[in-house]
């Protein structure tokens, strides 16, 4: 039986090794990346002697070195990123956390939209919590005309998110809803559509255009890396697949150059608009929340995604902390190599 046990985990092992180098190879396809000289592979093995470094451990480390110069602080590598997830963000311990259907109620300190209705394993609550019909439900989203429902659970890249303005709907009957409902799977959450700064929704009007700041919080230390995510005109959606990324500098400064999911340089959005010198409005007041928010509620998960913004209000807000599989190729892209700051507390952690 142990033996078997072994033969099992090898064979998972070596299969998610090749799913996410095969990752990595498949974006070596789109782009011309140049190779690393033997200085600096000797650089990347000194820097991260925690890693093993073959030939498609390092396609991410070419990537960086081709837009932003050679840096051996960057983490390279996909397969590399999940070694080390595992490691900081144990699954045992966050994997009850991840459910946004609950996320506004296990952390009241958190300042998420507004929850209108929510459905967890095919119960409906409002936001209280209390258990209401579907009837009562449909009446409620009636008065309110808008909302964006999302799915509790696996909506990476926006995938489920719908926004709903009933006043486009042609008939928004009780058997549209029940469409609605059994399209969102079991668990879903629908919430109020929050307004973004008025110097950040002129990017693109159609999407929320959030910022994404990556926190890294290791034995004590702390670093972040921040970028804004604009959609494209005409999206709702502001992710990678749908948009465009720009980092966003420690003074809240947007960068020169951002990029869009086929590594093509942009400069402006779809309407014109410069990406270069723009301020992030009270970005000072986003990091410090975010800081607060990760050492205060997850000191257990070492590094989170979260997607959050500053409202019409100058307010914080925050759409959702990604835990299970935060992103590291677009963050280090547009933010550089952010992890230098706990280079050794991470090293540490993962020999």
């Amino acid at each position: 039986m142990f033996i078997v046990t072994k033969i099992v985990n090898f064979l998972n092992h070596n299969a998610e090794e090749k799913y996410w180098h095969s990752e990595d190879v498949e974006l070596s396809k789109q782009v011309t990346l140049p190779e690393l000289t033997s200085e600096e592979l000797l650089a990347l093995r000194k820097t991260w002697p925690c890693f093993k470094f073959g030939e498609k451990d390092i396609i991410l480390a070419r990537l960086f070195k081709k837009e932003n110069g050679f840096d051996p602080f960057y983490l390279v590598g996909s397969y590399h990123w999940v070694l080390m997830i595992k490691q900081i963000n144990p699954h045992s311990q966050i994997c009850s956390l991840v459910n946004k259907t609950l996320s506004d109620i296990y952390f009241p300190g958190i300042p998420f939209p507004k929850s209108y209705i929510r459905c967890i394993n095919n119960v409906l609550y409002d936001k209280g919590m209390n258990m209401i019909s579907f009837e009562k439900a449909v009446h409620f989203l009636m008065e309110k005309k808008r909302f964006v429902i999302k799915p509790g659970l696996n909506s990476k890249q926006g995938h489920g998110v719908k926004i709903i303005d009933l006043q486009q709907v042609e008939n928004p009957s009780k058997e549209w809803f029940k469409e609605l409902f059994n399209n969102s799977t079991n668990n879903f959450i629908i919430q109020e559509i929050a307004e973004h700064h008025a110097d950040i929704a002129r990017l693109n009007s159609t999407s929320l255009n959030c910022c994404r700041i990556t926190s890294i919080y290791i034995n004590g230390k702390y670093a972040y890396g921040a970028m804004l995510k604009i959609g494209k005109n005409g999206s709702v959606l502001d992710n990678w697949n749908s948009g465009y990324l720009v980092g966003i500098n420690k003074e809240g400064r947007l960068n020169d150059v951002g990029w869009d999911d086929s590594f093509h340089m942009v400069t402006k959005t779809d309407n014109g608009i410069q990406f270069g010198g723009l301020k992030y409005p009270c970005f000072d007041t986003l990091v410090s929340s975010v800081e607060q928010y990760h050492k205060k509620y997850f000191p257990q998960c070492g590094l989170i995604g979260w997607d959050v913004f500053i409202d019409n209000n100058n307010r914080p807000i925050v759409i959702e902390a990604n835990m299970i599989l935060p992103g590291i190729i677009a963050e280090q892209l547009c933010s550089g190599p952010f992890f230098k700051d706990v280079h050794d507390e991470l090293v540490k952690r993962l020999m």
